[in-house]
This record gives C-alpha cells, structure tokens and sequence, in this order.
C-alpha cells in the first residue's frame, strides 16, 4: 500500500500579525491509497495522536476533524474472510484492536503504512507533529538584532511551560495528543517586560509578561508542535538479510533518498534505494526506515549523506522537504532465523506438519537448502532423503496462501536454487520463510551384533 505525500514548507515569521483564535478548528482530511487488491475491500481509518480510532470510511476524506495530528491508515481486506473486529466497531479503541479476534486476510502493512495529517490552529503560524521524546525545535526571523530574544514554551492554552534562548526544547515526559506552542519574545535590554520568562513558573499564562519594550505579535504570533505516538509494528528480518524499504506518492521533480535509523530515531546509513545490509546487527534490535523527498533548490540541513552514525534525524531541518519524515516510517525486528537441525537418517524421508494454518487456504510445503534457496516442494510435507547430501541442513517451509491471491512466484514455479525470498505479493502466512524445521542429514549405521565365541 503506497500513500500521496504532501510537501509542506513552513517560515516562521515574526512580522507576522495573528489573532488568537481558540482550537474550535475543524478540518476535512483526505488521504487516497494505491496497490491494493482490487477484489477486496477497502475502507480508510482516522487515528488520533494516541492511536485511537476517530472513524472509518470507505473514501478516505473525514469532514468535521477537531484540530490536532492524526494518521489515514488503509485496510485492505479478503470480505470471505475478514479481520475481527473491524475498524467500524472499535471507534475510540486502539487500531491495534483490529484483527485481534480472528486475524483474517488483510494488508499485512495496515499498522505500520499510514500518512500523517494535522488539523491546524489558525492561529498558528505552523503546526509541525513530533514524536514523543523527540526535540522540539523553533526558529525566527525579523526580531531587531540589538535587542534580546528568547524562545518561549507554552501548553495549548498558552501557559509557561520553559523558556531559552536557543527554541530547542526536549519533550520527555510530555504525551502523545498534546500540543504545544513556541513564542518568540524580542525585547529592549534596558526596558525589559515584566516578568520576564526566565522569573516565571510553570503554568503560568504568558499574558503576564507586560510592561517594558518588546515585540507586540509576541502572544499572537507562534508555531504549534502535536506530540504523537510514532510507534509502528515491526516486520521480521533475518540476521544477514537485507532490509527493503519503498515508499511511493513524492514529489517527482524532488530529490528522494532512503534513511536507516535505530530504534531511538538516530542515523545508521543513508541511500536512494531503500536496501540496506544487515551484516553485523544483533538479533532482536530495531531498525526504521524513512523517505525524505526534498526540494534539490531548497534542501534541509544537515542532508542525511552529511550526517554521522548515531545522529539524531532531528537534526535534518530548514529548506523544503515532506512533513511526514520523522512520522512515517517502516521498521524492521532482526530475528535469529538458525534453529537447531534434528539429525535425520540419509535414506528415510522428511515427514514435516503445519499446525495452526488457514484451512481455507492453499497449503505446501517446500524444502530448501541452509541458505534458504529452493529444492523442491508439494502439499504433503513429505520429502525424499536420497538426493540430499549427508552432513548438509536443510529446511522445510509451509507456505499457505489466499488461491485468490497468491504470491508471485509460486513454489511450483520455481527452480532449483532460487531464493525463497524471492516469493511476495498476494496473501500469505507472515512468517512463511522465518518459522521453519531444521534436518540435518547424517549416515545412519546399524549395530551388526557380532555374538564373541567362548
């Protein structure tokens, strides 16, 4: 499933003369998905900032939105065979809900392929959604250079929260569906406003700061911050495997690269595939992928290929690029795909059995070398030792897939040696190449019993 992405390009100003306006704003939010199957059905999920479920529909578009940062999720699903419970009877529930009755057929990148919309305050100059944990971060321009200026925090309802010089700001500890506003103050030296912000408390409004000289837009005019949860559902890889990320909906005429991070959201490596080696991560670790589409005139500072190993993304800021960078993101679990082969006679068969498959599938079962390259398959789990070599592993996989949406290749279609990752697309068992039988073939002798004359 691939998602439009909207460029948005933010300037906070302090020319700017606003009027504040209480968040009664309410928004249309639309969001539009491709690669689905076009025989299943498709319905669109609101989601709050805490991964609440707002509404569902099956167009996408959702009239009447209270301000604040939400994420459009598409579920695309086999109607013989659907998820339980459904979107539409977990509204105010988490989306995680969906499918945990009866998992049923469904877009296996439902929780983790989302696009981000925010509903925006007017009276915000901008409103920019931040994960939890991440760094809060304003600049302005426009201030009177011989004057002081300091960066203002406030809550939602524009009381004191801290204050500095920098509009760097940590959020630890605040909570996803929060919002927060950064004032800029530009004010005389030698007739400072009273108080100033470094002699207020938490909590309170920034109204009392009066008195002295200093910029009059300083309570109207801000940039707004929603605090969202940007936890997403892992995909398993193999140690040594690559991780493959794509992402679709940019803007063609802008430069896109591909960023690897940890799972705190710092840097690992940077390029314009979306594939990146494994080699050397531990079982497991979490790794997120993210696209960032800019503006080649225009970009951020730093670029990720300026950016150094265990950098915060935080850092990319300025220039042109998508809003939904830090946000939108695939991850990826590293798995231990070893298991301990049983030893198993050269010349007696493999006799392999699948347990908690969907029976209204198709099931079969295809056995593959250490490596994980293709030998042979069928539908009965049964496989003939003697072309094997003794002292070599090998693995048996069961495959079980919707006939009505297969992946591509089928083993059937396969030849010998071919990767097993090699088979996607369609509906089938996730854990197809990571949940696997090991047997290692070995010579099996027999005691001859010699019986020693007295």
């Amino acid at each position: 499933m691939s998602y439009q992405v909207k460029i948005k390009c933010f300037l906070f100003l302090l020319l700017f003369i606003g009027i504040n306006i209480q968040s009664y704003t309410q928004c249309t939010l639309t969001a539009t998905s491709s690669g689905g199957n076009a025989t299943y059905t498709q319905i669109y999920v609101l989601v709050d900032a805490s991964n609440d479920i707002v509404a569902q529909n099956s167009t996408g578009t959702f009239t009447s939105v209270p301000a604040g940062s939400y994420q459009i999720h598409a579920l695309n699903y086999d109607p013989a065979d659907p998820p339980n419970p459904l979107p539409s009877g977990l509204i105010g529930m988490p989306i995680s809900n969906v499918g945990s009755i009866t998992a049923g057929c469904f877009n296996s990148d439902f929780l983790t392929d989302f696009v981000t919309r925010t509903c925006t305050n007017p009276a915000c100059v901008s409103t920019t959604s931040i994960c939890e944990n991440a760094t809060i971060t304003a600049t302005s321009s426009g201030g009177n250079a011989a004057y002081t200026q300091v960066y203002v925090l406030a809550d939602d309802s524009g009381n004191f929260e801290a204050q500095n010089t920098t509009g760097i700001f940590p959020t630890t500890g605040f909570t996803a569906g929060e919002t927060y506003h950064v004032h800029a103050l530009n004010y005389d030296p030698a007739n400072p406003p009273s108080p100033l912000p470094s002699g207020m408390t938490i909590g309170d409004p920034l109204t009392n700061i009066t008195g002295g000289c200093f910029n009059a837009d300083f309570l109207t005019d801000y940039v707004c911050f929603n605090i969202i949860t940007c936890t997403c559902t892992p995909s398993d890889v193999c140690e040594g495997d690559d991780i493959t990320a794509t992402s679709s909906g940019g803007n063609a005429a802008y430069t896109q690269v591909y960023v690897l991070a940890d799972d705190s959201g710092n840097f690992e490596a940077q390029n314009t595939t979306g594939i990146f080696p494994t080699a050397g991560f531990t079982a497991g670790e979490t790794y997120h992928v993210h696209a960032l589409n800019y503006d080649p005139a225009n970009p951020p500072s730093p670029l990720p290929s300026g950016m150094t190993i265990g950098d915060p993304l935080t850092n990319i800021t300025g220039g042109c690029f998508n809003a939904d960078f830090l946000t939108d993101y695939v991850c990826f679990n590293m798995i231990s795909c070893i298991c301990t082969p049983t030893t198993h006679c050269f010349g007696t068969d493999i006799i392999a059995e699948k347990t908690g498959f969907n029976a209204a599938y198709e099931l079969v079962y295809v056995l593959a070398d250490d490596s994980g390259n293709f030998i042979t398959q069928n539908d009965s789990g049964v496989f003939t030792t003697l072309s094997l070599t003794v002292g070599n592993t090998y693995h048996v996989h069961a495959l079980n897939y919707d006939p009505a949406d297969p992946p591509s290749p089928l083993p059937s279609g396969m030849t010998l040696g071919d990767p097993l990752s090699n088979i996607t697309g369609g509906c089938f068992n996730s854990n197809f190449l990571t949940d696997f039988l090991c047997f290692e073939i070995e010579c099996c002798t027999t005691n001859l019993g010699f019986v020693r004359d007295n």
